[in-house]
């Protein structure tokens, strides 16, 4: 970008230059202009420009399945090709005089056949005394786990697990974060970092902030911690969650035992209506990083995830509107584990799985369509994902990736068996 304005800039220079032998008093005219080209270029480069492209086909096992790999199929459809992400950002950075960050904007958005929306738009204001402390605002990936916060780009599954997609829909939220991230390599304390916002608990799936509940996300990290005298390195770190949502329907149903089972039972207080229904989260994740020789690299990766979600009868995703219906609060858990390998730079696999249980209090032969209140979103899911990926340099890559899922067998008739919904997902990534 700076060199192209450079260059159209230098023809009308040498334009004017020509002139001013013939008339001397452009001198002035092409020294002014010489001053704003300059201001311009200094603009410019703070600016820089990058994103991604991911296209793929996929196939799927039967006709229709429900997919957390790029969304549903459709009812008599088993194969797509889709763009799932088409990524353009935009960031901009002012340094300090001793080149530590002081403003840093970004703005990215996400284009597919689907449309075109933001995908992030935040603002971080850095601390110059200490370059210790920052103040970030705007839409941005909630400081929760690992797998939450990593990009898309770099990730080796296609998507992330299944967990983290339903209670952390769409990754962001509009909010306010300080952290505490070093900018000194030097800096005693450099490898660890802590995160502490405030959050709508929307993210992007509602128009607007539809009560008046925020979401406290709090993170502590440490990285890279060399294991003795070795090239093993450790990371790790514990995340929090609390907030909650409010309901306009007075009918909360909850796990209890009764009669040596459990069930869902209803409580149906007035004061349902003007209380907070709890939404917390606990969760710790760990990465061991083991080099094999100067090419090769092996990675083990790992997060659980407890809590409470407040949702809905037939499903336990997180609230994109206020309720109108009964709420279902249920305690969950879930977690994944990577095994990675990265080859001579050219050649990557990764074993993958995860599981999520979204009401740890109900056994399999409790759910069924009785009376005790469970449906389909109270079903136990584990995911088997093999992949491989090819690079052909540092910019593209060709991703092989093939996922085995597992329900619960239930007395629900249509979950009475394994559902047909395994799928295959080759993608081709380009950066730029």
């Amino acid at each position: 970008m700076k060199t192209v304005i450079l260059i159209i800039f230098s023809i009308f220079i040498f334009h004017f230059s020509v002139r001013a032998q013939i008339d001397p008093y452009k001198a002035d005219t092409i020294n002014q202009l010489i001053t704003e080209v300059s201001k311009l270029t200094d603009k410019f480069k703070n600016l820089s420009f990058s994103g991604y492209l991911q296209a793929q086909f996929q196939k799927a096992q039967s006709s229709g399945i429900e997919s957390f790999n790029g969304g549903d199929f459709g009812s008599e459809t088993d194969n797509r090709f889709m763009i799932r992400r088409g990524r353009m950002r935009i960031d901009y950075t002012i340094l300090n005089d001793k080149a530590y960050r002081k403003i840093y904007f970004v703005f990215q958005f996400d284009a597919s056949e689907r449309g075109v929306v933001m995908r992030d738009m935040f603002l971080r204001l850095f601390e110059n005394k200490w370059h210790n402390f920052i103040l970030t605002t705007g839409m941005y990936n909630r400081p929760f786990g690992y797998e939450l916060q990593m990009s898309s780009a770099l990730r080796e599954s296609p998507e992330r697990g299944r967990m983290s997609q339903i209670l952390m829909r769409t990754e962001r939220d509009l909010g306010a974060m300080i952290s505490f991230r070093p900018q000194d390599k030097n800096y005693k304390l450099y490898f660890i970092n802590a995160d502490l916002g405030i959050f709508n608990g929307t993210g992007l799936t509602a128009p607007l902030d539809y009560d008046k509940y925020k979401d406290v996300i709090a993170r502590l990290s440490v990285n890279n911690l060399r294991i003795g005298n070795t090239k093993v390195t450790l990371s790790g770190g514990v995340s929090y969650l609390n907030g909650g949502v409010a309901t306009l329907n007075k009918v909360v149903y909850q796990p209890q035992k009764r009669n040596q089972e459990i069930w869902m039972v209803a409580d149906t207080s007035a004061v349902n209506l003007t209380r907070r229904l709890p939404r917390t989260y606990y969760g710790a994740d760990c990465r061991l990083k083991v080099p094999l020789n100067l090419q090769n690299t092996l990675e083990v990766r790992a997060e659980y995830m407890i809590g409470t979600q407040p949702s809905f009868a037939t499903s336990s995703v997180t609230p994109f509107s206020i309720p109108m219906d009964p709420v279902y609060i249920r305690p969950f858990h879930g977690a994944y584990f990577y095994l990675v390998t990265n080859l001579a730079n050219k050649h990557q696999m990764v074993l993958k799985y995860d599981w999520y249980d979204p009401n740890s209090r109900a056994d399999r032969l409790s759910i069924d369509s009785q009376e005790k209140g469970f449906s389909k979103a109270d079903i136990k899911y584990s995911t088997w994902g093999f992949g491989y990926s090819y690079f052909f340099n540092p910019t593209t890559k060709v991703v092989f990736y093939y996922e085995l899922v597992r329900n619960e067998k239930t007395l629900l008739p249509e979950f009475s068996d394994d559902k047909k919904d395994n799928l295959l997902t080759i993608r081709t990534q380009v950066l730029f």
